[in-house]
């Protein structure tokens, strides 16, 4: 069973990450792995974008404040004039990730991440925020012109300098495959 649908394997994997290297670029291996092991992953293309700089290339990949980790792309999504950053097709969605050292997503708590978050959520319409340890999905209403948090999950949480795991106890880990599985991009 591959480390995107085993919650021990996923479990390890973070971690070594905290001890060995913790940074946010250690998740994007794992983030890309769930999702292209998802049924709707076979639905859309995610492309890691967090290395773009800026440019008449790339600017249809960037917020406000710069570039997601990832941006998901409808299958039929191609650049038609590079050079002018046209294209066709859709960008679904983004998701950004943050250190597992990150506590928080709260991003009232911090104006920097509040100003990404709420230039992401502006431009890509649906965000998933994830530091490893805790998964959030938002989307944007049109209608009402907000943010919403549509669903989180918490697969762990920061003890001390531990963390503490109940995916197993509490479902976590099954509900956060179920919920991503479920997430309309189209």
């Amino acid at each position: 069973m591959t480390l995107a649908n085993n919650f021990e394997a996923y479990k390890n994997e973070i971690e070594l990450i905290k001890v060995q290297n913790p940074v946010e670029i250690e998740l994007y291996s794992i983030i890309a792995s769930i999702f292209r092991e998802r049924k709707n992953g076979t639905n859309i293309s995610l492309r890691d974008v967090s290395a773009r700089q800026p440019s008449k290339k790339s600017k249809s990949f960037m917020s406000e404040s710069g570039f997601p980790d990832f941006v998901i792309l409808s299958k039929n999504f191609r650049m038609v004039e590079p050079d002018e950053g046209k294209f066709e097709g859709q960008i679904l969605g983004a998701i950004e990730a943050k250190s597992i050292l990150e506590k928080s997503l709260d991003f009232r708590k911090d104006s920097k991440l509040l100003k990404q978050f709420n230039d992401h959520i502006e431009k890509f319409k649906k965000v998933i925020y994830t530091n490893g340890l805790e998964w959030r999905f938002y989307q944007y209403d049109e209608s009402e012109k907000e943010e919403k948090l549509e669903w989180q999950v918490k697969l762990g949480e920061w003890n001390k300098n531990e963390i503490k795991w109940d995916a197993i106890e509490n479902n976590a880990w099954n509900d956060l495959l179920d919920k991503l599985e479920k997430i309309v991009w189209i």
